[in-house]
């Protein structure tokens, strides 16, 4: 699971360099996963992506960062700030440079900043598996290092060696951590999604009050599902970030659809979704898209109506947005959201008890007592049907599953009880027990005596 940089559980690796040098492949190489998005493209990665990894049985934390480009304005600046806040919570820093390109004037004065904090170095001269790079060794001795460790991160070639340096150092910085406590709180996994530009990123900086991910007035500028460990009133929250996703016929480009991809991986992982929103701007039908997404997942939904501080006519905002989550799904009635300013702190404190007893709700369990109860209840108000001149017969009920929560429902002809009828059913169990706001799946099932003959 991805931790936050505040908090750290093992001895901490920061892969940094130049951008493109393969910091991001060396990532997923060490982790053993594809995790990092890897592209040709230079710039790829954006925020620092923390994850668990292991020399046999030694556990370390490894962290990806953007490659750091000196005397730049803009987005590039914002990038090198987050980069360099990881490499500060380092105990050990990957240096890496490409052997094809050689030590360039950036890599000098990038070895010369990453010298200032004072942490144990291991150049790492990425593309071993190309001719320049034994010579590039000698241009890293001129930066002053003592050795440099040749590697293809694409192809693994020299992945021992750099374990053998790295080990020792991870060793000794392992001695200097406090030991801790297990914590066996459970952690909830919540998906943060949206349109791009929607504050996903703004409100994840503004729950966590520090600047883990990189923001902007720039559209797209998080590409990949970042998580985040929030821990807030004795509980502890996964916030996963995920890139804003556009109309399927506006993503044209491979990396942007593994970002989209990602972003839906996530979501089906997750325990609860919230779709954010800029109430400044139309509820579109991207939005109700992505809502489906979460509901045919049977994730609880919470909808975060971001930029609330900035709408005019509320009044006339809330009954909108009523009326379109209303008449975008009829599978979940009661959607909750939460009026909030992600840049302004206004509202977010309202999150965590909207997703904490959303949560609650769709992982109840009702006894086959309770069911059989309602459903008689339910059936003496409003009678199945007539099927094939036959009075259909709902013998009983009894959940199957939670999260969310599944009945069957045994009747002696299944195939014929009409979807209205499930639906009447369905909104009676919302009604009866206060399960408003999370998706609902009941099964119609044969009631075949086990006892008769074969």
């Amino acid at each position: 699971m991805a931790s936050s940089l505040e908090k750290k559980k093992f001895p901490r690796v920061v892969i940094s360099g130049r951008p493109n040098v393969g910091k991001s492949t060396l990532f997923n190489r060490l982790t053993g996963r594809k995790d990092a998005i890897v592209d040709a493209q230079a710039g790829v990665t954006r925020d620092s992506r923390i994850f668990e990894a292991s020399i046999g049985d030694f556990n370390y934390e490894l962290v990806d960062t953007a490659g750091i480009e000196l005397g730049v304005e803009g987005m590039a600046s914002r990038l090198n700030v987050l980069a360099e806040e990881a490499v500060a919570s380092s105990d050990v820093i990957l240096f890496m440079i490409d052997g094809k390109d050689g030590v360039t004037s950036a890599d000098e004065e990038l070895a010369a900043r990453i010298r200032a904090f004072n942490k144990p170095i291991i150049p790492v001269v990425n593309k071993s598996d190309v001719k320049r790079s034994e010579d590039v060794l000698y241009e890293v001795y001129s930066l002053g290092f003592e050795y440099a460790v040749l590697i293809s991160s694409a192809h693994g070639q020299g992945i021992d060696e750099l374990y053998m340096h790295l080990q020792p150092l991870l060793e000794a910085a392992a001695a200097e951590i406090e030991e801790e406590v297990e914590d066996e709180r459970y952690v909830l996994p919540l998906c943060i999604i949206g349109r791009p530009n929607a504050g996903k990123s703004t409100l994840v900086n503004q729950l966590l009050k520090s600047n883990r991910m990189l923001t902007g007035p720039e559209a797209g500028l998080t590409r990949e599902s970042i998580g985040s460990l929030w821990e807030v009133d004795g509980h502890l929250i996964e916030l996963v970030d995920t890139p804003g996703v556009r109309k399927k016929g506006k993503v044209n480009a491979d990396l942007e659809q593994m970002s989209v991809t990602g972003a839906m991986s996530a979501m089906a992982k997750s325990e609860a979704v919230l779709l954010m929103i800029d109430a400044t701007q139309a509820f579109e039908k991207q939005d109700a898209i992505l809502a489906s997404h979460a509901v045919e997942k049977g994730k609880p939904l919470v909808i975060g109506l971001n930029k609330w501080d900035l709408v005019e006519d509320k009044n006339k905002a809330v009954e909108e947005i009523k009326h379109r989550l209303e008449h975008s799904f009829s599978q979940v009635k009661g959607v909750p959201f939460v009026l909030m300013s992600a840049l302004n702190g206004k509202g977010v404190e309202n999150i965590l008890p909207t997703v904490l007893n959303l949560h609650e709700k769709w992982q109840t369990r009702l006894s086959t007592s309770q069911l059989n109860r309602f459903l008689e209840g339910m059936t003496e108000e409003n009678p199945p049907p007539m099927r094939k001149n036959r009075r259909m017969k709902i013998k009983y009920m009894s959940q199957i599953d939670n999260e969310p929560p599944t009945f069957a429902l045994f009747c002696n002809m299944p195939e014929e009880l009409p979807s209205s009828y499930v639906r009447y059913l369905q909104n009676g169990l919302r009604k009866a027990f206060d399960l408003y706001g999370i998706a609902l799946h009941i099964k119609p099932m044969g009631s075949r005596n086990p006892y008769a003959k074969k």
